[in-house]
């Protein structure tokens, strides 16, 4: 299932396939990532970051068409963080209304994903925003 992330370090044929005997023999690519992104579109509604002036990261999966428009974001091309950090802040606070997780980092975030690191209790409520 997550073939696309292993890659071995060993002299043959890597198979993309199936998981790797033993951690020490994968290699993953190290990815910068892009602290001015606001929104990244996936095949289930697109996901929306926020960076609070306290640290880390707050991050909205799948958010539909409702919670696009509530949030005033463009609905069909990608958007940037704001250069101030006090609209970066109030932004931070809108987003959270609407069920943003706070993650020390994007990396967390992904591995809580993939099933790595276990979510805690209040990582797996969810809120659902509806508009009348």
């Amino acid at each position: 299932m997550l073939g696309f992330l292993w890659s071995s370090r060993g002299s043959g044929p890597s198979r993309p396939d199936s998981p790797p005997e033993t951690f020490d023999d994968v290699s993953c690519p190290v990815m910068e990532r892009d602290c001015t992104k606001r929104t990244e579109f996936g095949t289930v509604g697109c996901t929306v970051y926020a960076w609070p002036s306290t640290g880390g990261v707050l991050i909205k999966g799948g958010v539909d068409i409702v919670e696009m428009e509530y949030l005033g974001l463009a609905r069909l091309r990608s958007s940037s963080r704001s250069p101030s950090q006090d609209d970066e802040d109030c932004f931070c606070d809108w987003l959270r209304t609407i069920g943003a997780k706070w993650w020390s980092s994007e990396e967390d975030y992904i591995k809580a994903l993939l099933g790595w690191e276990l979510k805690t209790a209040e990582e797996g409520h969810e809120v659902v925003f509806g508009w009348p």
